[in-house]
Order: structure tokens, then sequence, then C-alpha cells
């Protein structure tokens, strides 16, 4: 789990335009939904011990997807769901990706060790420092160090047309 990485690198959008058009909360939910549902399940629950299983597979994916060409204010679950998968790679993971076409998940003897190494590795510090530097530049442009600014995107999902002085 990157959470940096996986929650700011969708935000970049936020800064070219003063009032995006959707639910800044879903994007970021999205972002981070594919862990929220499968490191639980994945690692304490079922066998596999995998923490990429359902929610890390294009199936999931596309049924978010679908949700939200039925239900537009969706779109940026969808947009955050995409953008996860795509930054774990799931591309370079064919058996979980396209599960259940090749089979179940595959099984790990992932510990948390493995995920304190996972840290260390050059990709993932990357990825967790962009994430950290686009969340900063959010935080700047719409000026979120003010509870005011924090109060309306907590409660509309909304940066506004302009960014509070």
């Amino acid at each position: 789990m990157m959470p940096l990485g996986h929650v700011g690198i969708p935000l970049f959008v936020l800064l070219f335009k003063d009032d995006m058009d959707f639910d800044v909360r879903l994007l970021v939910l999205g972002g981070l939904l594919p862990d929220i549902i499968d490191k639980p399940l994945g690692h304490l629950i079922l066998p596999e011990n995998n923490g990429r299983i359902f929610a890390h597979t294009l199936l999931f994916a596309v049924m978010v997807l679908i949700s939200a060409m039925i239900w537009r204010r969706l779109v940026p679950l969808s947009l955050g769901v995409s953008g996860h998968l795509l930054l774990d790679g799931m591309f370079l993971e064919p058996r979980s990706a396209l599960w259940p076409l090749f089979g179940g998940f595959p099984s790990t003897d992932y510990d948390v060790i493995d995920w304190i190494h996972a840290y260390l590795e050059p990709y993932v510090i990357a990825e967790e420092a962009v994430g950290l530097l686009m969340i900063l530049a959010v935080v700047w442009r719409f000026r979120l160090f003010k509870w005011s600014n924090i109060r309306q995107i907590l409660a509309s999902g909304r940066t506004g047309s302009r960014p509070n002085q």
C-alpha cells in the first residue's frame, strides 16, 4: 500500500483548474479503495495471503466504470480505482489482473517485514515522494491550511471556484 502515491498522484488534475466538476472525496476514495478492500480480505481472512485480489482486477475496475457510466457522480471513483491499478502495475500480474480467466489468485508468503522492505524499493520511494509533493501542491493551491477551505472540501467534495484567501 502506497497511500501518498495513491492519493496524491490522482490529485494532480486539481492543479490545473480551480473548480473540478466532480467530487474530490470520491477520487481519493477510489485511489485507496482496492487496498481498503483487498489488504484485510487477502491477508487476514482468505488463505492466499495476497493483498492484490478482487479489487485489483480488471473485472472490478470495469464494474466501477459501468457504475460510473450509469451514475455520472461516480466518475472520480472510477478514475481513482483505475489509477490505483496502473500505479500498482497490475498489467504486469495477469493472473490477478485478469481474474478469473487464469484460475484463482496466486498464494504468497507475504509477511509484515515484506511491507517494510517494499517501502525501500526505489519505485515505491519515488511514487510516495511524488504523491507527497502533489498533496502539498494541492494544499498550497487551495489553501487547505485554512479550516474554512478544508471544511468546504470535506462537506461538498468541491475545491470551489476560487481558493479562499
